[in-house]
């Protein structure tokens, strides 16, 4: 079975506080793919490569029953910015006097263990919101699509989805506040 979904969190909901930004952001991404304990469900992680703006690659150990894989995982992490895509519409905006240049700005994870890959993007809505949308596409073999099994597997997973996107938004916003990002 192949299971593929898409979470889409807005990062300033109503009365949060601090505001974050894009750049924030993208900070926090980048603390997460080179720390990322308190971002998901990882006890261990070891950098075996740093390509520096180009991302890395990483050794983690996911925490029993939490994670997408048992145990170890090798993580071949992208870094995007801004995004590569073939058409892109770029908005120029004045924020706090200063003019800023919005475009997506995303990473991608490839785990070698597991037919398994992650991209985190950052994204604006029509009204200039900023959103953190988490794509996995994941196949679970000898899994019958339309089974218990396999609806328990997409539960589980969209689940640890949105924990995952809602905890990075959460672990970059108190960052920002102890004045580490």
């Amino acid at each position: 079975m192949k299971y593929n979904a898409a979470i889409t969190l807005p990062v300033n909901p109503p009365s949060v506080s601090p505001i974050l930004t894009q750049s924030q952001c993208w900070e926090g991404l980048i603390v997460k793919a080179r720390e990322p304990q308190a971002f998901v469900p990882i006890s261990e992680c070891t950098i075996t490569e740093d390509r520096g703006d180009a991302g890395i690659t990483r050794r983690v150990k996911f925490i029993e029953g939490k994670g997408p894989v048992e145990g170890e995982a090798v993580e071949v992490i992208t870094y995007f910015k801004p995004m590569k895509v073939k058409r892109v519409s770029v908005s120029c905006h004045r924020l706090n006097g200063v003019n800023a240049t919005r475009l997506a700005l995303q990473l991608e994870f490839h785990m070698l263990e597991a037919t398994l890959d992650v991209t985190n993007f950052l994204s604006f809505g029509s009204n200039d919101e900023l959103y953190l949308t988490f794509a996995f596409a994941m196949e679970f073999p000898g899994v019958e699509e339309g089974s218990a099994e396999a609806n328990k597997r997409a539960d589980r997973m969209r689940a640890m989805g949105l924990k995952a996107v809602q905890q990075t938004i959460d672990v970059t916003r108190q960052l920002v506040t102890d004045g580490k990002l």
